[in-house]
């Protein structure tokens, strides 16, 4: 599963290094063709706002965490903001 937000930070981080845009769109497309990409609904925004307090992550990120947490899915990610998170597995670039 990848929540929808991810999607807006892998295309941020791909256009901000100036990727080439058929490789990035390749990137993206592979990423929607192998994965449930999760909606964000008013529950997981709500939800995120508590987890954004509690554990003084970004608003995207707390996004992100929250579509995992409602799935019962395992964030992984390269994102040290998660680091120590319950159910994030934070892994080394």
């Amino acid at each position: 599963m990848t929540s929808a937000i991810s999607l807006f930070e892998i295309k941020n981080k791909l256009v901000k290094d100036k990727i080439d845009l058929v490789k990035l769109k390749r990137s993206l497309e592979f990423i929607k063709k192998r994965s449930l990409i999760m909606n964000i609904d008013a529950e997981i925004s709500e939800d995120a706002v508590e987890f954004s307090i509690k554990n003084n992550l970004h608003t995207v990120d707390a996004l992100i965490y929250s579509s995992a947490l409602k799935n019962n899915s395992m964030l992984v990610t390269l994102d040290d903001d998660f680091k120590g998170l319950t159910g994030a597995l934070t892994l080394k670039g």
